[in-house]
């Protein structure tokens, strides 16, 4: 077991999924339980927020896994409100 830390600010984390490679997905939160996924990899946090297209229309919530291909799928939203799912593919991995 091994704690995993936070994003920058946040309070909280939770892994939801690990991969063969040891690559961990997961959740951190802010004090007011602002949800931020993030990628887990050799050591570093990254928040899955700053991965995407800025004109995105989704903000990411949750990564709920990730397989060995390093694809992640997950829960997002859009700015009015609506709920999909999405799955994120590396580039160049």
């Amino acid at each position: 077991m091994r704690d995993l830390g936070t994003l920058a600010g946040d309070v909280n984390s939770a892994a939801l999924s690990i991969n063969d490679t040891g690559d961990v997905v997961g959740v951190s939160l802010d004090a007011n339980f602002d949800l931020h996924p993030y990628i887990w990899q050799n050591g570093v946090m990254t928040n899955l927020n700053s991965l995407i297209p800025t004109n995105s229309p989704l903000s990411l919530l949750l990564a709920c896994s990730i397989n060995s291909s390093g694809e992640i799928a997950g829960l997002a939203v859009t700015s009015s409100g609506e709920l999909h799912a999405y799955l994120a593919t590396p580039i160049g991995k």
